[in-house]
């Protein structure tokens, strides 16, 4: 019998592996050819059965970016923060974590993690300023608002709904849903629909939130096999300007084929549109798109990432000059960024709003609005909440009054993948003026470090105080009192973490938005180290192996990780224990425990620990957490929960580690840059948001 199992065993080996580089390679052809939604199933199975480590390295990022180019939100920020913890990651990934993180809300973390890629890539300034646009939603929280919003549902479905312009006493918007069963036009990087552009009007146009009358396809005409939207039409509606994509592929390096975008105009006759024309930047290179037209019909502001911008795309403009556009003009570096510009609107000669993805704001695209004054765009001013969340915010349109629009954000409580809202000017704000972070030397802030358990004072305990701002850390001690303090600037977000031999780490952030006049403020709360003691037992979360394995899965190295880096700074010595279900044989289960545990200390070895200092222990099923013995009927979640990893102390060593942090130690009473710091340094405080 056991011989028979050895051959199964090879057998589907043979099989096995060639099929999972197989559904790499399949998913790799579909992600160069743009058609990520189409990937997404054989990444996941290349990652969930991929052997190579470094093959599964790349099935796992490729995962994540594809949830990212698809706006999956939740998913990315899932599969990046695996990404993150793997061998040699590519620092960009610290990047888009962040992004990721930042979309959700989640600031404190998404700070750590551009404040990390700002270390591991110091020359790009996008991880500085995105850390510092962290702090923003907390300074803008008590602001009045200037606009109410609501969801047009009478608008929306579960596709995406987007790009709304005015059109004859009601609006033309752009959306990929079903029109019927037939309608089966999918495009692979989304697997929905091809866009195509609907008419609405309202019940009440005097009502701003009025429901909206029968949705109705635009233009048979003018919604062709690809995607098609969004619009915008000069005066009168002679004269439409569309977004556009064709059936024609651009070859790129590394063999990526995309669809370039590109902007169409056409004429009615009162009937039909007719006289189509491409727009004369159009190009195989680059992208144009997001046309909008201003009330004079003079000037086109779009967005492109043509050569010669500041970042990745960038709102330009033309003018009409003897019968035709002039060069492209870009607006300049006070509006566009290293991030993305786009769905310019021109409300009137002076007023622009548009969406960025670079400049100050809450996460993803956030609407902005900027002003021209002596022939230059002033300062943009974010328009902040309601209109804007952490989530994408674009498409923002107002009436020829400035006082009723519309907009699309793919924020969660929408109906579909992005919803088309209302909005309603409460009150009007005049100036837009620049976000800037005032400093201050006179402020100080004071805090205590105490026992986890005993709640005593611990002295002689390091404190890293981080200014998220510039990057700077100060190295603190605490006196016998368990006490420390340090001069602090004025409205900046600071990290304190707290570290001692044979502790585990704790950490906080806090801002120090105060008043003018105050010169001390105090932590949120006590920093409260965990003590290392002998016996003293510790889950490993997320290490939840699969039926009958016992390979170290790839979503529990992040945690074994943790282990090695607090052996690095500890003089522990731990054993490994490994638990199984019930499910099998106690023999079985025994040597099927042992062979878990030897592989995750076998792990932990090769990051650099003494194996003297660690042993593996295999428990099989015999200390259970649940009832769910032999016999006895369980959920699946409930054997799950027994097929587990525990740490327990086994010895406390007096001797320092060889890579304790003693250099950092040595610096009492000094300030370091933070890029001296191991990029994991402050990890514990991404975990205790």
């Amino acid at each position: 019998m056991k011989n028979i199992r050895v051959i199964l065993m090879l057998l589907s080996m043979m099989v096995f592996l060639p099929f999972s580089h197989a559904q790499l390679n399949n998913a790799n052809k579909l992600y160069f050819l743009c058609r990520y939604a189409e990937a997404i199933p054989l990444y996941t199975k290349a990652a969930e059965n991929e052997k190579d480590p470094k093959l599964m390295a790349q099935a796992i990022t490729r995962l994540a970016d594809c949830y990212r180019l698809t706006n999956n939100i939740e998913l990315a920020n899932d599969w990046y923060a695996t990404v993150v913890q793997l061998e040699n990651v590519d620092p960009v990934n610290y990047l888009y974590y962040g992004q990721a993180l930042q979309s959700k809300g989640s600031y404190r973390k998404a700070k750590v993690a551009f404040l990390k890629y700002s270390q591991l890539v110091p020359s790009d300034p996008r991880g500085i300023l995105l850390a510092a646009s962290c702090d923003l939603p907390e300074k803008w929280g008590n602001s009045a608002p200037e606009f109410e919003i609501r969801n047009m549902t009478a608008l929306n479905s579960k596709w995406s709904e987007f790009g709304p312009a005015y059109y004859k006493g009601g609006i033309i918007f752009t959306s990929d849903r079903r029109e019927d069963y037939l309608d089966n036009t999918e495009c692979g990087w989304t697997n929905n629909n091809y866009f195509n552009m609907y008419f609405s009007k309202q019940v009440n146009p005097q009502d701003p939130f009025s429901d909206m009358k029968t949705v109705k396809s635009f233009s048979k005409s003018l919604n062709q096999l690809y995607h098609d939207g969004p619009a915008s039409f000069s005066t009168g509606y002679t004269t439409i300007y569309l977004t556009r994509s064709s059936n024609d592929r651009t070859v790129e390096k590394n063999h990526i084929k995309s669809h370039r975008l590109k902007i169409f105009s056409a004429k009615t006759n009162g009937k039909s549109w007719t006289d189509e024309k491409p727009f004369f930047l159009n190009s195989e290179d680059y992208s144009v798109a997001h046309p909008s037209v201003s009330p004079d019909g003079k000037t086109i502001y779009f967005s492109s990432d043509m050569k010669g911008g500041y970042g990745a795309s960038d709102i330009w403009c033309c003018t009409w000059e003897t019968n035709k556009w002039s060069a492209p003009a870009n607006l300049g570096k006070e509006v566009n960024t290293f991030g993305n510009e786009v769905f310019p609107f021109i409300l009137n000669d002076s007023t622009l709003y548009f969406s960025s993805s670079g400049l100050p704001g809450y996460g993803g695209l956030d609407v902005f609005v900027t002003k021209k004054k002596n022939g230059r765009w002033q300062t943009p001013r974010n328009l902040q909440k309601p209109v804007n969340s952490s989530y994408d915010d674009f498409s923002f349109i107002l009436d020829a009054s400035g006082s009723h629009g519309f907009f699309s954000s793919n924020r969660p409580e929408g109906l579909g993948s992005d919803d088309i809202y209302a909005v309603n000017r409460l009150r009007l704000i005049r100036d837009a003026k620049p976000v800037t972070i005032p400093k201050s030397p006179s402020l100080f802030v004071s805090g205590t470090v105490k026992d986890k358990n005993s709640l005593l004072p611990v002295a002689g305990a390091m404190v890293y105080l981080l200014n998220t701002h510039t990057g700077k850390v100060k190295i603190l001690r605490t006196n016998a009192k368990g006490f420390y303090k340090a001069a602090v600037d004025k409205n900046v977000t600071y990290m304190a973490m707290a570290n001692k031999l044979n502790y585990l780490p704790d950490c906080i952030s806090f801002p120090t938005v105060t008043s003018n006049t105050a010169t001390l403020i105090k932590a949120p709360r006590d920093l409260q180290l965990d003590k290392l003691e002998v016996n003293k037992v510790f889950k490993l979360e997320n290490i939840n192996y699969a039926l009958d394995k016992w390979e170290v899965p790839q979503a529990a190295t992040a945690q074994l990780d943790k282990l090695v880096k607090l052996m690095k700074e500890n003089p522990v010595s731990v054993e490994l224990g490994s638990h199984t279900d019930s499910h099998g044989t106690f023999s079985e289960n025994d040597m099927l425990s042992q062979k878990r545990a030897d592989a995750a200390v076998s792990y932990i070895i090769k990051k650099g620990i003494n194996k003297e200092r660690i042993t593996a222990k295999g428990y099989g099923e015999r200390e259970l957490l649940n009832p769910c013995a032999d016999g006895v009927p369980c959920t699946p979640e409930e054997d799950q929960a027994n097929r587990r990893t525990e740490i327990t102390i086994t010895a406390v060593s007096a001797k320092m580690p060889p890579n304790y942090l003693k250099t950092l130690n040595n610096q009492e009473g000094t300030e370091v840059d933070s890029e001296l710091l191991a990029p994991d340094f402050f990890d514990c405080c991404i975990e205790n948001k």
